[in-house]
């Protein structure tokens, strides 16, 4: 009997470890209580899953793989933090939704997209505030240069004698009450 041949070119290969998917099935089932299913499908803030990875890596990188009673809690917990980051940078706009003033809180629907398009409007707006700042903050280094400038060009070969009289100058520190000379500040 001639064997039959099935194209396998270009498909998945799912040289999978079983037992370790299993024990991230676990690992999740530890918080069972404190999540409703598929919680980790909603959007989520990222940076806290990023957090949450860390904090598990370090643990890992120093050699300290048990954590919530199991012997490789760490290197489970890290993996699931992994699925979870890579859920949420492939399904949902890459905004820090924390921020958003409709904020979802546990047990409640997701933010919507008109929630996610003000929240990026927000964030554009105050752009455009702090870019309108910038260039105010550059008008008046362009003129505090202008200024510096007119100075660098002044005489200095005028020799500076300073009034020390203190009733004729008001800039010489007296025991009396400040006093203003009109003169100088016209």
């Amino acid at each position: 009997m001639e064997k039959g041949y099935k194209e396998d070119n270009g498909k998945l290969n799912y040289e999978l470890d079983f037992d370790f998917i299993q024990s991230i099935a676990k690992r999740m089932s530890l918080n069972k209580s404190k999540y409703e299913p598929y919680n980790w499908k909603k959007p989520l803030d990222v940076e806290k899953l990023k957090q949450s990875y860390f904090r598990h890596s370090l643990e890992i990188m120093k050699g300290n793989y048990e954590d919530e009673g199991q012997e490789y809690g760490h290197i489970e917990a890290a993996a699931c933090n992994l699925m979870m980051i890579l859920h949420q940078l492939k399904n949902y706009v890459p905004v820090n939704i924390s921020n958003i003033a409709t904020e979802s809180k546990e047990g409640s629907s997701p933010p919507n997209h008109e929630d996610l398009l003000k929240s990026i409007n927000e964030k554009d707006s105050k752009i455009e505030y702090l870019e309108g700042r910038l260039k105010v903050c550059i008008n008046e280094i362009e003129i505090l240069k202008k200024v510096i400038d007119r100075m660098s060009n002044v005489n200095t070969n005028i020799p500076f004698i300073p009034n020390r009289n203190p009733a004729t100058n008001p800039w010489i520190p007296t025991s009396q009450p400040f006093r203003h000379n009109q003169n100088l500040i016209e």
